[in-house]
């Protein structure tokens, strides 16, 4: 939750993804479309409103574990 103390109307938002606790590199936007290197990991993201005076908060998401798909096996090709 931000910062219920936050004065002012946010102005603009900023958004960065983590995954497992490190910034992923050009994830800045308010989605993000999981990828197979995710399969795993926990993703999170942080969110800072802004005020046009300046004041900022910043809150980050519960951390969403990005599973693994099972891939059931199959004997050999037969034809």
């Amino acid at each position: 939750m931000l910062d219920r103390y936050l004065t002012g109307t946010p102005s603009s938002f900023t958004y960065v993804w983590s995954r497992n606790g490190t910034p992923i590199a050009g994830a800045t936007s308010r989605t993000y479309a999981v990828h197979t290197g995710d399969e795993g990991l926990t993703l999170t993201c942080t969110v800072t409103a802004a005020t046009a005076t300046g004041a900022k908060s910043s809150a980050t998401s519960k951390g969403v574990a990005v599973g693994v798909p099972h891939v059931v096996a199959h004997g050999r090709p037969v034809g």
